[in-house]
């Protein structure tokens, strides 16, 4: 009689709502306005500090890079879908940025590329207050799984292992 070599996985139960017509209705209503306003004060924050001659920091950019990352995914959903282009070249603006940082040691935007940036981040603000918590989450998961390298459809900046700094 032959034994199988796999090993016997923990039993883990499946979840049980308590009410799922309530839970469905959650993730269809927009994210809280404290949400919001605390995810677009942390975009025009790190913004003005990459705006500033010099004054941009590692943490800055990378707050840039997941609003335009998270952007993108949701125009790629089906929120704003005609802006996925502008988008796309706010995108190339904040890489060429993070190389810039890399070759002189400071952060900033040429002026087409600050426009581009400024564009999409008026685009993005209008998606977080039309966005339901399920299309939020879903555009989260999807800049997760190109992050990790699984499959996804949303181009990505990738967080740049910067000299001397942590991402």
């Amino acid at each position: 009689m032959a034994v199988s070599k796999k090993p016997r996985k923990k039993y883990r139960p499946g979840r049980n709502l308590q009410d799922p017509l309530a839970y469905v209705l959650r993730g269809v209503q927009p994210a809280p306005v404290q949400t919001q306003t605390k995810l677009r004060l942390d975009m025009h924050r790190a913004f003005e500090g990459m705006t500033k001659a010099g004054g941009g920091t590692v943490e800055d950019w990378c707050v840039m890079g997941n609003a335009l990352n998270v952007a993108r995914a949701l125009c790629d959903i089906g929120s704003y879908q005609e802006n996925t282009q502008d988008i796309a070249e706010a995108q190339a603006a904040h890489e060429s940025c993070g190389a810039r940082y890399e070759r002189m040691g400071s952060f900033g935007y040429s002026g087409q590329q600050l426009t581009d940036v400024r564009f999409a981040m008026t685009v993005h603000e209008h998606q977080l207050m039309d966005a339901s918590i399920i299309h939020l989450e879903q555009a989260l998961r999807s800049v997760e799984a190109a992050i990790d390298g699984k499959k996804s459809t949303t181009p990505i900046i990738k967080k740049f292992a910067f000299t001397g700094a942590t991402a």
